[in-house]
């Protein structure tokens, strides 16, 4: 009992200490003016989303004010998908074998395509029309490999946004992330793709060998493979796009397991804590991404010992004057 209560108290300690520095500095940024006469390639990757919600995601990307041309990445080899595309005027393009998920898909992508630029919005995921000219001007600099905006979402009513009170709120599981650690982990170039809502420059994606398909998660896996290979990143917390939170309990869950399962293994294949080319703010950035995936274990054995102490008359550590001041102070 007191090994169980000292590993939950040690793991707290740790998360705390993540938190703290992932909130210690933020960062705040304007966007500049988008660059001129740039080329950019808007990719939509989908599966088997409703043709409803495809049809809503391609018209607000073909909307998207920066010149541009916009790519659907069918996944699905749907006729309607195709159809649809056409209809739009928008550029269509099916791979023969479904290999690697969405990072397979967007590689297939970026061979068939040109532009300096390639910005990816997730087919439940509708763009604002100004999406693309508060993201390039970042690119003025040369080292930006990758612009990142905040994941946010239209349907308020979902499970994730429901408050301990039962009630519908603007603040989800993922508000914290989004808006706080990504803006002070800026600061330290440290910000992580989150899939969605980004812009990269193509010469970067080129250089680390496109994007990563040995993971779940080609999103953080891109940004530490750039991270490493000494490009910058940056997060404007201003979201360009609203998308559909999880709906229930069961999609909630298979999103954070997929999460949770692509960023381990990211992590564990770039070798975060030994790899060359990341600094050691970018090191604790990276592994604090997955030292959060220990908060449930944390709270299972701090939940397990109230039971077991009631049950079995087992006492973690010793009643004292001292530890009851601790504890009251």
């Amino acid at each position: 009992m007191s090994w169980a209560y000292l590993v939950a108290e040690f793991l707290g300690f740790v998360l705390g200490l993540s938190t703290l520095l992932d909130s210690w500095d933020y960062r705040h940024r304007e966007p500049p003016p988008a660059l001129p006469d740039r080329t950019v390639d808007v990719f939509v990757p989908v599966y088997r989303e409703p043709l409803a919600i495809i049809r809503r995601t391609l018209r607000a990307a073909a909307g998207i004010r920066y010149p541009h041309q916009t790519w659907v990445l069918d996944d699905g080899n749907r006729d309607d998908v195709r159809i649809l595309a056409q209809s739009l005027g928008l550029r269509y393009l099916a791979r023969p074998e479904n290999r690697n998920a969405k990072a397979g898909n967007l590689n297939f992508g970026l061979a068939h395509s040109e532009a300096e630029f390639v910005a990816v919005f997730d087919a439940d995921h509708v763009a604002m029309p100004h999406a693309l000219e508060v993201m390039l001007g970042f690119f003025e600099d040369a080292s930006v490999a990758m612009v990142q905006t905040p994941q946010d979402y239209f349907n308020t009513d979902a499970f994730q946004y429901i408050n301990p009170r039962g009630k519908p709120g603007l603040w989800h599981d993922q508000s914290f992330f989004y808006n706080v650690v990504q803006s002070c982990r800026d600061g330290r170039n440290a910000v992580s793709c989150v899939g969605t809502g980004v812009v990269y420059r193509r010469s970067a994606l080129r250089a680390i060998g496109g994007i990563p398909e040995e993971t779940l998660t080609e999103d953080l896996h891109t940004s530490l493979k750039l991270h490493k290979a000494g490009w910058r990143a940056v997060h404007l917390n201003e979201p360009v796009a609203y998308g559909i939170a999880a709906a229930d309990v069961a999609d909630y869950y298979r999103t954070r397991y997929r999460w949770a399962h692509g960023n381990l293994a990211a992590l564990r294949i770039e070798r975060v804590l030994t790899c060359r080319g990341l600094d050691m703010r970018q090191r604790l950035s990276y592994l604090a991404t997955g030292l959060i995936y220990l908060e449930g274990w944390q709270q299972l054995l701090l939940f397990a010992v109230p039971p077991c102490a009631l049950v079995f008359g087992l006492r973690p550590f010793d009643i004292s004057i001292f530890n009851v001041l601790v504890v009251l102070s």
